[in-house]
């Protein structure tokens, strides 16, 4: 089968915890999956999400009551499950990126600047922009996918007498996301369709469309790599 689009491909999914990237990449994968066994690569394979896995695997917290070095490790995982998929040239979809690791570390750091500005959450928060710096730089140098796609976080229900934590965080990582795009220049496919369903089927279609009639500029990252001022201010990727 002919096509314009070089396999093997790598999606990325980008989101806030709850905002549904897992069920969307299922649907996704059993939606497209007789398009892919017609593929000269065949098959595709989904990296789950890094936090979910060190939870489970190491007992370790992430999140909301995690930090720096989750983020970090998260990435690595990540990174290491697509260099593999790629040096294997299988297909793959992974659930977050670094621009999800740049905003969790982004959170965290806002929530050591709202606290009383101790000498320990002072060097707290130079640890914080280390970590923010690094992650930048790692976006930077590793951000390379055939597709992206954004799903916006939408508002949960919060039960009465309910700890809306989380929820408040998850909301705050959303606005995060949207900050680092505007601040990077980042444009992603957002997929805004109401159901589950709905969104597998738009990425299919947007897929095999540029499949069909030739690759169009899905993620544009708007000079980002030749900014290196990027790399010396870790707010840059969040503001108050």
């Amino acid at each position: 089968m002919s096509t314009a689009l070089e396999f093997p491909i790598a999606i990325a999914l980008v989101g806030a915890p709850d905002s549904g990237k897992q069920a969307v990449a299922e649907a996704y994968k059993d939606l497209s999956a007789s398009w892919f066994e017609e593929q000269t690569v065949k098959g595709l394979n989904v990296i789950p999400n890094g936090g979910n896995a060190i939870l489970e695997d190491l007992n370790q917290a992430v999140g909301l009551f995690g930090g720096w070095k989750e983020d970090l490790r998260i990435f690595m995982r990540r990174y290491e499950q697509e260099q593999a998929y790629l040096y294997a040239k299988q297909n793959f979809i992974t659930l977050g990126t670094a621009l999800d690791n740049m905003a969790h570390t982004g959170v965290n750091m806002e929530n050591i600047l709202r606290g009383i500005q101790t000498e320990q959450q002072q060097q707290q928060l130079q640890v914080q922009q280390i970590a923010m710096t690094q992650l930048t730089y790692l976006f930077l140098s590793t951000f390379r996918y055939s597709f992206a796609f954004y799903i916006p976080k939408t508002a949960g229900l919060i039960l009465p007498g309910a700890n809306d934590d989380e929820a408040n965080y998850n909301n705050r990582l959303d606005d995060a996301l949207q900050m680092i795009f505007q601040n990077f220049g980042i444009r992603l496919q957002r997929l805004d369709q109401p159901t589950v369903e709905e969104r597998a089927a738009f990425m299919h279609q947007t897929i095999t469309d540029i499949a069909e009639n030739g690759v169009q500029e899905i993620t544009e990252i708007a000079q980002v790599e030749e900014d290196e001022s990027l790399l010396l201010d870790a707010s840059a990727t969040l503001s108050e």
